[in-house]
């Protein structure tokens, strides 16, 4: 492969920044200091004495002192005070520690200093760099930067460290003088920040020091701690007292608002709304992005700066030619080469940035190290060691920079070389760089392999980019049309889900991904019985081990919508968790605790529904289910309100309907109609019911769970002919994909039966016991036997009494027939009712 040109384009027209020096730091400062952002002084570091008349922070000729480093950076009068983030610290600098952690380039220190002649507060600073790894040299900086406020501070401190630098006092010894010469400090809160921690990190003198610091110096002292990662100190304790206060990345991101307050007020620059929105996408709030951008728009007018702003890229233009001259342009061509040929990497870590750079793992680490010292890469996450990326803008210039250099071809090379060393590691990474290298039956090859994983997982969303630029070809792939069904279905589109599920079963009936998703298509579309048909074909495949299982849970589920045990279903549901929970398969984990969480419902047992429901949620948050987290939420709802909760269970509903795709809004507002007819507001059900009038078909697996309800809630508002012309259009013994439904059609038409005094009534009642008793459904059979308490007025008295205490749940939801016959309850059944159900009369 042929070695990259790394010489820099000439044309520049960003103002170079002033300059800038440390004596120990390293050679080339953060992007944000390469483009003059105020992150620190602007000029050249001055060694002063620590002792003596000669200033005042005196002579100490040994460990002379950087006077810049221990005051509070100048800031530029064009600095913006970011108010929310001013009042934040105004607020948190009264706690022991606040850690301002954030990559390169996002304005910590300059928040910092901005905060630092703001306050009241007497702040202290000290500005670390690699050199103060070395404990004596902290410690002389740090007693120097308290004498910037207290001339006089730390006499014995300071003689001890001209003995230490002769070997003859150690480093514990001057840390614990010092700590108690803190102790002379005026009694007025104060803070002391440590800017670009980070340096120092991996010091265990540093690090010893700050931790006495933490642990025992005055409490009138915090302390604020800069860096580009989470310091590695013992925190736990003060963050269990809540001493700990944070700032991170996502904080200190430029919000639009703030960018528009930025180009207005500081630059003088009147952004039209559009751009500064498309501005704010483009460099994700990066400070020193926004400050190139402000060199380069201030002399266009508003179209000029719209073009550029929409054209904006680190590829070309101006700020192509500023990244190559002043952030990469000094480089060792070594460096160079490693963020060109890692620039085709979304994430940048040891194994696969080894293969793109050519270099050991060993290297990689090294690379990315130095990287991060420069601004170049952000973490991941403020935890993750050796996992960084390169901000969108310098991507963008790096790439077109290395394909500048060797050419197309070369660099698809570079991707076939990371998809082949990706493909025991990640499916999604091996299958984009094969994409990228034009291998596309390589890509299909991923594809199938990954396919069963990407169901259990619920990736489908990361597969899109596959699966998009395959289905472009002239070949037929099930697995291709498996990926686009679910994300089909996850969108609400469930005909088109169904249709793509049959094509890919008809394709290849071997493929296991596309029998599975075709049950699953069909359950989706409301076709229990082909979906019945599927799983009976699943569940026969010896060969399947994994499906068949998932089959079998399915085909147990169907049955207990009529009159098939739910035992049997639980037991089913739990193999399923059981087997792919601790495999981090999140989808059909997070699916098979939504049914069973429906199953414990209808046993009656609240507090396990609402266990799995919660775990139902915290599986499928993690995929792209979103269909199957909307269900999942929505249960929780369910739950809610059979535990009495019903604001919450309502506010459950709302964050379903936020999640919810445009195709689910009907099973949204059938789910919140079932809370409001059974435990809420019969009226509230009605009004959620009605925009969906067209779909309340009984013939149908939703539509006449939707019909049920619906007749429920007209029945409780006395509206009886109504709700007994929905009810004769009840499909009984009919498979759904509701556990139970059978046992809540036979309560339902009970209930109608019993409100407009029907001779079958008790028929009815007794139907819906026997139905939910013989399949163990507890909660339609405890409801069902209120029904036939009333079919029977000289027991109702006792019936009632058993409820009232233990479940009064199930007496809401036979309110509406018990107050049907309220002169024949007894007074001391009355009494038992107790508030659940008494606040209900006035309705009846």
């Amino acid at each position: 492969m042929p070695d990259i040109d790394i010489a820099s384009r000439p044309s520049v027209s960003f103002a170079p920044p002033e300059p800038r020096g440390r004596e120990h730091g390293p050679r080339h400062e953060g992007l944000a200091d390469r483009v003059g952002i105020p992150m620190g002084p602007g000029r050249p570091a001055i060694v002063a004495p620590l002792h003596g008349s000669g200033g005042p922070l005196g002579q100490l000729s040994e460990y002379p002192v950087q006077f810049e480093k221990v005051q509070a950076p100048p800031l530029r009068d064009e600095t913006l005070a970011r108010s929310r983030l001013l009042d934040w610290l105004n607020v948190m600098i009264h706690r022991r520690t606040v850690l301002v952690l954030a990559e390169a380039g996002y304005g910590k220190t300059t928040l910092l200093a901005d905060f630092t002649r703001r306050t009241r507060v007497r702040v202290f600073w000290y500005r670390l760099d690699r050199g103060d790894r070395d404990w004596l040299g902290f410690m002389a900086h740090l007693v120097a930067a308290l004498r910037i406020h207290q001339p006089e501070f730390g006499p014995v401190t300071q003689s001890m460290i001209r003995d230490a630098s002769m070997g003859t006092t150690s480093r514990d010894v001057v840390l614990e003088a010092f700590i108690r010469e803190l102790g002379s400090l005026p009694a007025e809160p104060a803070s002391l920040v440590f800017d670009d921690f980070h340096l120092v990190d991996d010091s265990e003198d540093a690090r010893a020091i700050v931790r006495a610091l933490l642990a025992r110096a005055p409490e009138r002292l915090n302390f604020v701690l800069i860096s580009r990662m989470t310091p590695s100190l013992p925190l736990a304790r003060l963050r269990s007292l809540g001493e700990v206060a944070e700032l991170h990345t996502a904080d200190l991101r430029f919000a639009p608002e703030e960018t528009e307050q930025l180009f207005r007020d500081t630059y003088a620059l009147d952004l039209e709304p559009g751009i500064v929105a498309e501005l704010s996408r483009r460099t994700e709030g990066w400070v020193a992005s926004l400050q190139l951008v402000r060199a380069a728009i201030r002399d266009r007018d508003q179209s000029e700066i719209r073009a550029f702003v929409r054209s904006l890229s680190g590829a070309e233009g101006n700020l192509y030619d500023y990244l190559a001259e002043e952030v990469v342009g000094e480089l060792s061509g070594e460096m160079q080469q490693f963020l060109m040929r890692t620039s085709l990497l979304e994430v940048i870590e040891p194994i696969l940035a080894g293969v793109a750079a050519r270099v050991t793992a060993g290297h990689t680490r090294a690379s990315i190290a130095d990287g991060e010292m420069l601004g170049l890469f952000a973490r991941i996450g403020p935890n993750t060691r050796d996992h960084v990326r390169a901000h969108p803008l310098v991507r963008d210039f790096l790439h077109a920079r290395l394909r500048r250099s060797i050419g197309a071809d070369a660099v698809m090379d570079i991707h076939r070389s990371v998809a082949a060393a990706a493909e025991s590691r990640d499916w999604r990474i091996a299958g984009h760089h094969y994409l990228e290298a034009g291998d596309l039956d390589d890509a299909r090859r991923v594809l199938g392999s990954a396919i069963e994983a990407i169901l259990a997982t619920g990736a489908y969303a990361a597969a899109e980019e596959l699966v998009t630029a395959l289905r472009t070809s002239d070949r037929l792939d099930p697995n291709v049309l498996v990926v686009l069904s679910r994300l089909a279905q996850q969108k609400g589109h469930l005909d088109v889900g169904r249709d793509l599920a049959h094509n890919a079963y008809e394709a290849d009936p071997n493929s296991a991904a596309a029998a599975l998703n075709l049950q699953s298509a069909l359950m989706n579309a409301g076709e229990i019985d082909d979906a019945l048909q599927i799983a009976a074909v699943v569940e026969q495949r010896e060969d399947w081990s994994v499906p068949s299982m998932i089959a079998r849970a399915t085909r147990l589920l169907i049955q207990t919508s009529t009159t098939g045990p739910l035992e049997a279903s639980m037991t089913a549901m739990r193999a399923v968790i059981r087997q792919f929970a601790d495999l981090g398969n999140s989808h059909y984990a997070g699916v098979a605790n939504l049914g069973l969480g429906y199953l414990h419902l209808a046993q009656g047992s609240t507090t396990l529904a609402l266990e799995n429901a919660d775990a139902s949620i915290e599986n499928l948050k993690a995929t792209s289910g979103g269909q199957e987290l909307v269900s999942a939420r929505l249960l929780r709802g369910i739950v809610l309100a059979h535990d009495g909760r019903l604001s919450e269970a309502r506010d459950e509903v709302r964050a379903a309907a936020h999640l919810a795709t445009l195709g689910q809004g009907f099973e949204v507002a059938l789910e919140a109609a079932m809370i409001e007819a059974f435990y809420g507001d019969p009226v509230r059900a009605e009004v959620l019911l009605r925009p969906h009038e067209g779909r309340l078909d009984p013939t149908r697996d939703v539509g006449e769970q939707a019909s049920i309800v619906l007749t429920l809630a007209l029945a409780s508002q006395g509206r009886l002919p109504e709700a007994r012309g929905l009810a004769s259009g009840f499909r009984f013994g009919v498979s759904r994909s509701t556990v139970a439904m059978e046992a809540m059609r036979c309560f339902v038409r009970a209930t109608v039966a019993v409100l407009t005094h029907e001779p079958d009534a008790h028929e009815w009642a007794t139907q819906a016991r026997d139905v939910a008793a013989g399949q163990g459904a507890e909660l339609w059979t405890k409801v069902a036997t209120v029904l036939c308490g009333v079919g029977e007025p000289a027991n109702l008295g006792r019936t009632i009494e058993s409820f009232a205490e233990s479940e009064p749940v199930v007496l809401t939801i036979a309110c509406d027939t018990i107050g049907a016959h309220w002169d024949a309850i007894t007074p001391a059944a009355l009494l038992g009712l107790g508030q659940e159900i008494a606040k209900r009369k006035e309705r009846w």
